[in-house]
Order: structure tokens, then sequence, then C-alpha cells
């Protein structure tokens, strides 16, 4: 009888240390999700103001550059259908490489200070996107949360893993001060 005794208190005992074994290793697996970083980002209302402010300068500097090619092309077709003496000819020509250089340097500077101003703008809103989904994951609990785009290593994942539509949304509320 004590035999017995022993042998369903070390069964109970052996049970009762798998049962906290395997709670604690649940407990201890990492918390990971993934989110569609192009869908994020795209989704992102910052995104959306962001690249509509990049496209307002976008059309400044054309309508400026259209300006300064009409002003060019009034000044080549003045000099085209004007008779004039050589001095004032020389004049004319003068001005029309003046138009042009300024012309083509101005082009210039805007394509160099656009690529400046869409790597600004990209690189804030990641940065925005980053942070947040680093405050996201410590507030909720995630170890680990991955994005997944053409170039990732995530090929695959359960759709109950992708937290993009409830990152977003919630990215979203935070950008308009709604949380």
């Amino acid at each position: 009888m004590m035999n017995n005794k022993i042998v369903i208190a070390l069964i109970i005992l052996l049970l009762a240390g798998n049962l906290a074994i395997s709670f604690w290793s649940l407990q201890s697996q990492p918390k990971i999700a993934y989110v569609r970083s192009a869908d994020l980002v795209e989704g992102y209302l910052g995104m959306q103001e962001a690249r509509k402010q990049y496209q307002e300068k976008q059309q400044e500097w054309k309508a400026n550059l259209d300006t300064l090619e009409r002003t060019l092309k009034a000044a080549v077709k003045y000099y085209e259908q004007t008779q004039m003496d050589k001095p004032e000819k020389r004049q004319q020509e003068d001005k029309i490489n003046r138009l042009q250089t300024g012309y083509q340097q101005y082009r210039q500077n805007v394509q160099e200070l656009a690529a400046k101003e869409d790597e600004k703008m990209t690189r804030g809103v990641y940065n925005q996107v980053s942070t947040f989904v680093r405050d996201y994951a410590e507030k909720n609990g995630y170890h680990l949360i991955i994005g997944a785009n053409h170039t990732s290593n995530v090929l695959y994942g359960e759709g109950n893993y992708d937290l993009t539509d409830e990152v977003l949304a919630a990215l979203n509320q935070h950008y308009k001060g709604e949380i």
C-alpha cells in the first residue's frame, strides 16, 4: 500500500513537473510577427502627406523651369525674326546664351534638389515608421517584428502573424494625434 502511495505521489510529481515545464516553455516562447513593409509605408498618412508636399515642390520647380524655358524661346524667336545690326545681334546672342546657361543650371539644381528632398522625405518617414513599430512591439510584448517585402527573407507567414493592418491603424491614429 505504501508503494502505491509512493508511485502515485511520483506520478503526480512528474505530471506537475511536466505541466510546469510546459507552461514555462510556452511563456518563454518569443512573440513574433511580421508586417508587410511596403503596405505599411504606403498606407501611412505621414507618407501620403510628405508625398503631397514633395509634389507641390515639384510643381513649383516645374513652373519655374517652364517660365525660364518660355523666356529663352521668346528670346530665340525675337532673335530669329528681327533684323538687327551687328552690335545688337551680338547683344541678343549674349542674352540668349545667358538665358540658356541659367536654364540649364537651374534644371540641374532642381534635379539635385529633388533627389535630396526625396531621400530626406523617405528617410524621415522610414524613421517615423521604424520608431513607431519598435514602440508598438515593446508596448504589446513582441520580441520580434519582421518587415516583409519583395526583397526580404520572409517567404511565408501565416495570416495570424501578419500585424500590418493593426500596426497601420495604430500608426495612423498616432499620426493624427488620436493616441
